[in-house]
């Protein structure tokens, strides 16, 4: 992990490129148009790289701080996203049992779910760190999406022969033993996320903030024997 701290756009497209060049991309090291990177804007540089499903909060009874899950302390994962499959199923023709699309369609539109939104273009990502708050600083994540992928191979094994709507119907129902975030690209519902090259990333049975999930300490030990 390394941060950099950014005052200006120039300044910003300037270091986008140099690590382009600190951090190639194998095949595509000879194309000057080529984006080893996918990004996530976030308006406050202390949010979490997790997913809405997973938050908490915390409040103070009887001067005592209490934190519980924001969503999940009041129905199941699949309780809401079955809740919003009622609420929007006269308007979406998808059929019950195509969880991915329905979990795809209820992030689109803000209901809490376990994917997390990533862009491949820095300006979008830019867009939404700085477009809510103006008294903190944002943040932009970069994550090198070839490098993800690897350490994927390297640490996810019992997907390699399903398609990512069958993974994502057993993380739902709980069955899948998978425990990193997977990386895919969705179906394009607007123009809005065909221009922004959206990706998502659905976790798996960890529940952890993605940063610290990939923390040399946390991977240290998860080393399989």
């Amino acid at each position: 992990m390394r941060e950099i701290y950014i005052s200006s756009l120039s300044q910003y497209i300037e270091t986008i490129e140099k690590l382009k060049s600190y951090y190639p991309s194998g095949v595509f090291l000879n194309n000057p148009a080529a984006n080893p990177f996918l990004y996530r804007g976030l308006s406050n540089k202390a949010y979490e790289l997790l997913p809405g499903i997973f938050r908490k909060q915390t409040d103070m009874v009887d001067g005592h701080a209490i934190t519980n899950d924001t969503y999940l302390a009041w129905a199941k994962e699949k309780d809401l996203l079955y809740s919003f499959m009622h609420e929007a199923s006269g308007t979406l023709s998808i059929p019950t049992d195509d969880l991915l699309h329905w979990a795809e369609y209820a992030q689109h539109y803000g209901a809490p779910t376990r994917f997390m939104d990533w862009s491949s273009n820095p300006l979008a990502a830019l867009y939404f760190a700085c477009r809510d708050m103006t008294s903190t600083d944002g943040t932009v994540w970069l994550l090198h999406k070839i490098n993800y992928t690897r350490f994927l191979v390297n640490h996810v094994k019992s997907h390699n022969k399903k398609n990512i709507s069958e993974i994502v119907s057993e993380i739902i129902n709980e069955t899948s033993d998978i425990e990193y975030p997977l990386l895919y690209t969705p179906y394009y519902v607007d123009a809005r996320m065909s221009a922004q090259g959206s990706y998502f990333m659905v976790w798996g049975i960890l529940r952890d903030p993605l940063e610290k999930m990939l923390s040399e300490d946390n991977l240290q030990m998860n080393i399989p024997e």
